[in-house]
């Protein structure tokens, strides 16, 4: 019985032996970018200027990593802009042309690495205080990086000067603060020490869902009793309660 055993495993490793010697080299020359996901929901980005009121441009900072070899030498490339489907941001009035020279110093893979940060230059217009403009960026074919992973291609970034949704305002946002409008945003805003956009809902770990439900909890419950006062106050001067544009009372009991 050990004799055959020995030959069988004598067998095996033979047949693994053989599949990686036949087991093909990767070849591919063609060097190819994506876009750098962290999360599902990296693909889409906002920005405000409501919160650097004193700018009239500011930088939004996007990254990229290649797929294939590495190379000895500094190699760059490319990105444009492509439709969205929605309303399109415009090169020179919401954001700096990706032909711009000051880009090229940073559309760069240095040697020897995989990863560049890219700045995306986005100007205020009076048309975003009106509108939210979408602004699709894509890696352009240049002949040295050619786009990768199609899931992977693309940035969307919703560009305004106005409160926006926080990316990561979604099912725990939803459930503990009710749905998401710009006015009970701004009241969020004037009764906190915070602004309750993107980078604070990371910070709360609210993306990752590693947030302290029992603080959001306490937090809501703050928020509506101060919204109660607001209302009694309104209400004191004939005025209806706390509302979005559309009618839609504001409210942060959920449950």
């Amino acid at each position: 019985m050990k004799k055959y055993l020995a030959i069988f495993g004598f067998l095996a490793v033979a047949a693994l032996s053989s599949c990686e010697k036949d087991l093909p080299l990767y070849s591919d020359p063609q060097a190819r970018l994506n876009f750098n996901y962290d999360n599902r929901g990296d693909s889409l980005m906002n920005y405000s200027f409501i919160y650097k009121k004193a700018l009239t441009r500011d930088t939004v900072w996007v990254k990229v990593h290649t797929l294939g070899f590495v190379s000895d030498k500094d190699r760059a490339f490319e990105l444009k802009q492509t439709p969205s489907g929605q309303l399109d941001a415009v090169a020179g009035k919401h954001y700096v042309d990706f032909s711009d020279p000051v880009y090229k110093p940073w559309m760069v893979i240095k040697a020897g690495e995989i990863t560049a940060r890219v700045p995306i230059i986005v100007l205020k217009d009076a048309s975003l205080t009106e509108q939210n403009y979408c602004l699709r960026v894509e890696v352009k074919d240049n002949g040295t990086f050619v786009p990768g992973y199609k899931e992977l291609s693309y940035k969307l970034i919703t560009l305004s000067n106005r409160l926006t949704k926080p990316d990561s305002w979604s099912y725990l946002m939803d459930y503990i603060f009710g749905q998401y409008g710009p006015v009970k945003h701004q009241f969020m805003i004037d009764h906190s020490s915070a602004r309750w956009d993107e980078e604070y809902l990371q910070q709360l770990g609210v993306a990752n869902y590693t947030a302290d439900q029992s603080y959001l909890r306490f937090l809501t419950g703050k928020f509506q009793k101060l919204l109660n006062a607001e209302n009694a106050q309104r209400k004191a001067q004939g005025l209806p309660p706390l509302s979005e544009a559309d009618g839609t009372l504001v409210i942060f009991t959920n449950w």
